[in-house]
């Protein structure tokens, strides 16, 4: 699988050229208009105008779901490695000869994002917000989200507190309708305090969702509830868009959850020059490396295609 890189085929060559076309370039956010020149953008500007210059670099092809497809229908490791070559990890894994080699270049092209909060001379509270991310194993995630709150509060960044709200909202969705599937009762799940504080959707507005879709009457009774829970979280806020039918499968649960978070960093790095686009860079390179690792572990242990992309292709 991890054989050194040869020349794509011209099917995979002609896909890559229609992404990488040029794109009309808006100037940033900062130089809009003449007015906007003030104390506070000029020094946004110096901080973090070397960095976020780099993003384009760095992140020339982002792994999104078109490059996820070509990656999963590429023939052999020799055109996986050469559609890696151009997005932001390719010089990371291009001497990778076998898993663990590849997962080494994936963790370096991490620490990699992580210094240009260094560059940008960003407060150190950054980099122990990722540090605990990059940590975390199964454990308490009440603790886990708890300590990544702090955190981002200490950066007094906006974006990253509502990012960090976001990404509990996720995590307490997925733990409802996995308890629903499960058959776990509203009562149930309110004595255990399942659900994790500090998201942007209170723990009680949740638990009235939950409740409110309760239904007697075995299996038949309990795929109607799973359907209305569904459908009831995605009248909420950040989920209003996803659709209902996609949270009650297993697999496409994950990649919805994963599309919102994808879809806050995309409206974050078209802000232009700010600690949001760095942060939101740093943020998407691990939400990326995630399915990266994935995608070859699965492709490693040769699970089927169709169930592998089912997990790993974010729309």
């Amino acid at each position: 699988m991890f054989a050194p890189a040869d020349t794509r085929t011209k099917d995979t060559r002609t896909k890559l050229s229609a992404r990488m076309k040029p794109r009309t370039r808006t100037l940033p956010r900062v130089f809009e208009k003449s007015s906007d020149l003030t104390f506070t953008s000029t020094r946004t500007l110096l901080q973090y105008g070397h960095a976020t210059g780099k993003l384009a670099v760095r992140g020339a092809v982002p792994v999104d779901g078109d490059v996820m497809e070509l990656l999963l229908d590429a023939r052999d490791a020799q055109e996986r490695n050469k559609l890696l070559s151009d997005t932001a990890y390719g010089r990371f894994t291009a001497e990778a000869t076998n898993l663990t080699e590849f997962e080494a270049g994936l963790d370096a092209a991490r620490a990699n994002a992580v210094n240009l909060l260094a560059e940008a001379q960003m407060d150190p509270s950054f980099e122990a917000y990722f540090r605990v991310t990059a940590a975390y194993q199964a454990g308490s995630e009440h603790e886990y989200f708890a300590e990544k709150m702090e955190l981002a509060q200490a950066t007094g960044v906006a974006f990253l507190v509502q990012t960090t709200r976001l990404e509990i909202d996720c995590a307490n969705v997925r733990l409802l309708m996995r308890k629903r599937a499960a058959g776990m009762s509203a009562q149930e799940l309110a004595d255990k305090d399942s659900l994790i504080r500090e998201g942007s959707l209170g723990t009680a507005q949740l638990l009235r969702a939950y409740r409110s879709t309760e239904r007697e009457g075995g299996d038949d009774g309990g795929s109607v509830a799973l359907h209305e829970l569904a459908v009831e979280l995605t009248k909420l806020g950040p989920f209003r868009a996803v659709d209902p039918a996609a949270l009650e499968d297993v697999y496409t649960l994950d990649i919805a959850l994963r599309g919102v978070q994808e879809r806050n960093l995309a409206r974050a790095l078209r802000l232009g020059v700010g600690p949001e686009t760095v942060v939101a860079y740093v943020l998407r390179v691990y939400s990326e490396t995630d399915l990266l690792r994935a995608l070859m572990v699965g492709l490693d242990n040769k699970v089927d295609r169709q169930l592998l992309r089912r997990y790993v292709v974010v729309e």
